[in-house]
């Protein structure tokens, strides 16, 4: 499905914060009584698949690490280094145990540059592996 309606489809998602953080938040708002919630949905720039979009570069240092440049705007974009909004810097030990779930995002020993939103996104992807 996704495929077939790739760049025509907006990620739209539940919007609890800062209300009720953590787990299971629509059980939090049903118990407090809450009758209406609300909806939100990233701006974002959409891109044909296999055209290029806004990236950040990822670079693991250390053994067994490189660089990659991650595409943001739709899940077919293609990264681009003329694209590059950010760029984030880990060790390979620290990724790991980011991607363990060891550490949380916003306190992994990262070096950062750019657009932080962009750099929130995906230390919390790298983070999410851990539930996989």
């Amino acid at each position: 499905m996704c495929k077939q309606l790739s760049g025509r489809i907006i990620n739209i998602h539940h919007s609890f914060l800062p209300s009720f953080k953590g787990a299971k938040p629509y059980h939090q708002a049903h118990a407090r009584g809450v009758k209406l919630i609300g909806a939100t949905a990233r701006s974002r720039h959409l891109v044909t698949a296999g055209r290029p979009g806004r990236s950040l570069r990822l670079e693991i240092e250390g053994l067994g690490g490189g660089e990659w440049l991650i595409p943001l705007d739709s899940p077919g974009a293609v990264g681009s280094a003329e694209h590059e909004v950010a760029h984030v810097a880990l060790d390979g030990v620290e990724f790991c145990r980011l991607a363990a779930g060891h550490v949380a995002p916003q306190e992994a020993a990262a070096g950062r540059a750019g657009d932080p939103e962009a750099i929130r996104d995906v230390l919390c992807a790298a983070a999410s592996l851990s539930r996989m």
